[in-house]
């Protein structure tokens, strides 16, 4: 059963610490980490060729369950904005925290993220996050 929906900022910590990949190769391998379209989208924004790029995508789809972005997804995104926006916070969650936010919440997931505007996002929806590693601890 899929538990936790994992931010780009969450794998940039996976792949380059091998202390973390550790801590998480179990939860990982047992299927209860997933990514999504937004997820994977954002992570292959930075491959360096095409080559990269598919090698990239065949590493995701080789270590994590899949979950789909709601149709509702903008409506949610913009509901979450504004309530950041109520706070004074709307400048800390960008379009990508807000749709991976939303996708976590319509899964019923728990974001696992290394991103403080997670934190932000989590004060105003009340959905559950997860740093994959305690914050400050990865350079």
């Amino acid at each position: 059963m899929i538990e936790y929906l994992i931010d780009t900022s969450a794998l940039a910590c996976l792949f380059s610490n091998p202390s973390i990949r550790k801590a998480w190769s179990e939860p990982i391998t047992a299927g209860v980490v997933a990514v999504c379209d937004v997820v994977e989208l954002e992570f292959l924004f930075s491959a360096t060729s095409l080559a990269d790029r598919l090698r990239k995508r065949e590493l995701l789809a080789e270590l994590f369950s899949w979950v789909v972005v709601p149709d509702d997804a903008w409506v949610r995104a913009h509901r979450i904005q504004q309530s950041l926006t109520e706070i004074g916070q709307h400048r800390s969650a960008g379009v990508v925290d807000l749709l991976v936010a939303v996708t976590a919440s319509a899964n019923n997931l728990t974001i696992l993220h290394y991103d403080h505007d997670f934190e932000a996002v989590a004060k105003v929806t009340g959905q559950p996050t997860h740093w994959i590693s305690a914050p400050g601890s990865v350079s």
